[in-house]
């Protein structure tokens, strides 16, 4: 996933988002206040199906995969509980909850967020081997717990692409989406679900297979596999938050609307399908269209809808344009974006206090690969330093304030450098090579 946590903070109203068909001036993306110098639809029109798509729904849509993993609208926004918004698509079924966030407690089959760097045990105690560590404030999904160790901790298991470990809940925090994916590949009655490929390998099968490697992931939880050619297209379109867990082994199986066999496994919120007809490397792996059939079987109206306002049709396009980078003085977070599209986004090191980095907007005017850098006077300042060999360096502001490499590791999120924003060496290259001279710089708290 190119940035999982995009939804941050308070969304916008979906209702008026549906209503206003307005410009990101207007109605930012979900959780920023956009500058106005970004210029971009918050809803558009698919004529293909006659549907409209608007914030925070299409937000989420085009940062998780677009047509390729949740295909197009087929359904109109619509209540489906209180408080609560559906819309149905091709490939799955969006909900929308604006009041889902801000629970303290962590539940299993919601979001969570690491507080530190821990290690992950493959059981729930100290007992357990280490199988992982995670970095602080990595998201992750719960999915068994809470289980008591001989200490009295409380103990979670928690997913993400990594696969499973299990940590102790003193370390997490709670992080939901308030979008979620409801889409159910089976009835949880189905008799299919007794079929072999449904049935949880024993304990000991899973133990035999041996530790995750980069071609297969277990996971305990579901008793379940995820290697190739399923495994690259999970980790790559969203993993356990777009997809869920694995709930089968791979098999053979025919796709209802082609009447054709394909190698197929089941997930939570997925059926991929491994299509080797298809002549691009990109288009092999393709979920089954299960939000057209749950459609059907629960009779949501899929005819075409009036375009609302002024939305334009969607094209890609609408959504590149300017390149600008926002920094976030009191996250000590660095996001870069191209229209509203999230290229990378870090933690930083900004100005100490005494050397604060200015708030303000600026345009990258000067770029080196590689520098010395300097300030005050050897045993006349007691501020003086000399760092050679400053990789990857932007200047935005005269006075040598300037976007650049650097190694503190253990320092990330914390404001200690002299004004400069300091970013991990190899984002800081990336940076370096997308951002030409005159980007913009937005730096705020």
């Amino acid at each position: 996933m190119r940035w999982t946590r995009v939804l941050l903070g308070v969304l916008c109203g979906l209702a008026l988002a549906l209503a206003s068909g307005g410009r990101a001036g207007e109605a930012a993306p979900p959780g920023h206040e956009m500058p106005s110098w970004v210029d971009v639809p918050t809803q558009v029109y698919f004529p293909q199906t006659g549907h409209n798509l608007a914030d925070p729904l299409l937000y989420y849509w085009r940062e998780n995969g677009g047509a390729a993993v949740f295909g197009l609208p087929i359904s109109e926004p619509f209540p489906a509980g209180p408080n609560l918004v559906a819309q149905y698509f091709e490939k799955t079924i969006l909900e929308y909850r604006p009041n889902s966030g801000g629970e303290a407690g962590l539940a299993v089959g919601y979001g969570a967020a690491t507080t530190s760097d821990l290690n992950l045990r493959a059981g729930p105690g100290t007992t357990f081997g280490a199988v992982r560590v995670l970095d602080n404030a990595e998201r992750v999904r719960l999915v068994a717990g809470p289980v008591k160790d001989a200490q009295g901790r409380t103990w979670y298991e928690v997913a993400g692409d990594f696969g499973t470990g299990w940590s102790v809940g003193d370390y997490l925090q709670r992080d939901d989406d308030p979008i979620q994916i409801t889409t159910q590949p089976l009835d949880p009655k189905s008799p299919q679900l007794e079929a072999w490929p449904f049935k949880p390998l024993a304990p000991i099968v899973l133990g035999a297979i041996g530790p995750d490697r980069d071609d297969l992931t277990v996971f305990p939880t579901t008793g379940h596999t995820l290697g190739q050619p399923f495994k690259k297209y999970w980790e790559e379109h969203g993993g356990v938050f777009v997809f869920g867990l694995p709930i089968s082994e791979p098999f053979q199986e025919v796709n209802p609307d082609n009447g054709q066999k394909y190698l197929t496994q089941y997930f939570e919120h997925a059926r991929l399908e491994y299509h080797p007809e298809n002549p691009g490397a990109d288009d092999k792996v393709l979920p089954a269209a299960l939000g057209r059939w749950a459609a059907a079987a629960a009779g949501v109206s899929t005819a075409a809808a009036a375009r609302k306002g002024d939305a334009p049709d969607y094209s890609p396009d609408l959504f590149t344009g300017v390149k600008w980078i926002e920094v976030n003085l009191s996250e000590q977070r660095l996001t870069a974006f191209d229209g509203d599209e999230v290229l990378l986004t870090t933690l930083v090191r900004s100005g100490k206090q005494g050397w604060e980095t200015p708030p303000g907007t600026y345009r990258i005017f000067s770029k080196v690969p590689i520098t010395d850098m300097t300030l005050g006077v050897q045993g006349v300042d007691p501020w003086y330093y000399y760092t050679p060999d400053v990789p990857w360096v932007m200047y935005f502001l005269a006075g040598g304030f300037a976007i650049h490499g650097a190694v503190y590791d253990a320092e990330w999120g914390t404001p200690t450098s002299h004004g400069c924003i300091n970013v991990p060496v190899d984002l800081a290259k990336t940076l370096y090579d997308w951002a030409p001279v005159g980007t913009l710089v937005w730096i705020h708290y």
